[in-house]
């Protein structure tokens, strides 16, 4: 039976905010279409009026060296930037530079204060890392039933990974009663995600269950996807 997976990184171009400015348009186009002197220029003077997206762009170029040498340093300087206005994604990242101890020493308790702070604001990707946290006792006390939790919240929202782990859990009795009905809908779930090699696990557990709990975590998997459409 494979492991859980996690924590993830925030490695999209973020979203423009409510208001579409017309110079952050330009700079998500450039970087889209690879102009990244473009983009970073552009990224860079929106950064430098505070704009949060902007920062974590810049950010994000920085630490993937986009237009620019690599450098996670001052990746983790915008990323903060961005993180302390609220930005979710800067947030998850700052918290796994911190929980890889990536140009600082590692630091756990610093990754989940940053991750909760994105998960608080319902981000399924922060909520799935919180759950990780939980689940190996990284900066707090091992605890199966808050990592379920955190899982959970991260898997209704349609989070592959989450709804992997979560299946693990019921797989294993942690946090929950074992409940292979349960694990595989949650596995049923993962691979409809388009997660293919959930399926291994999937394979496993349905080895231990009658046909009739096939049967029924089957219809519990589409039920849920037909509330989530």
């Amino acid at each position: 039976m494979r492991t859980f997976r996690g924590p993830i990184l925030a490695v999209f171009l973020l979203v423009i905010g409510a208001v579409a400015q017309a110079g952050f348009k330009e700079a998500s186009n450039a970087y889209k279409s690879g102009n990244y002197p473009v983009a970073l220029n552009e990224f860079k003077r929106l950064a430098a009026n505070g704009d949060a997206s902007a920062q974590f762009n810049l950010g994000l170029m920085y630490a993937n060296g986009h237009g620019v040498s690599q450098d996670f340093q001052e990746a983790m300087v915008w990323y903060r930037k961005a993180a302390e206005q609220g930005n979710a994604a800067a947030q998850i990242n700052l918290g796994w530079i911190y929980a890889q101890g990536q140009v600082v020493t590692r630091d756990f308790e610093q990754a989940l204060a940053w991750y909760r702070k994105a998960a608080d604001q319902g981000d399924a990707g922060a909520q799935l890392n919180v759950g990780w946290m939980y689940a190996l006792g990284q900066a707090v006390p091992q605890d199966y039933r808050q990592a379920v939790a955190w899982y959970r919240k991260a898997a209704e929202q349609g989070s592959a990974s989450a709804q992997y782990n979560l299946g693990l859990m019921y797989v294993n009795g942690h946090g929950v009663p074992t409940d292979l009905v349960q694990a595989h809908k949650w596995f049923d779930l993962a691979v409809a995600k388009g997660n293919e090699d959930v399926q291994q696990n999937r394979y496993a557990v349905e080895a231990k269950m009658s046909r009739e709990q096939i049967l029924r975590a089957q219809s519990l998997a589409r039920d849920w996807l037909a509330k989530h459409k």
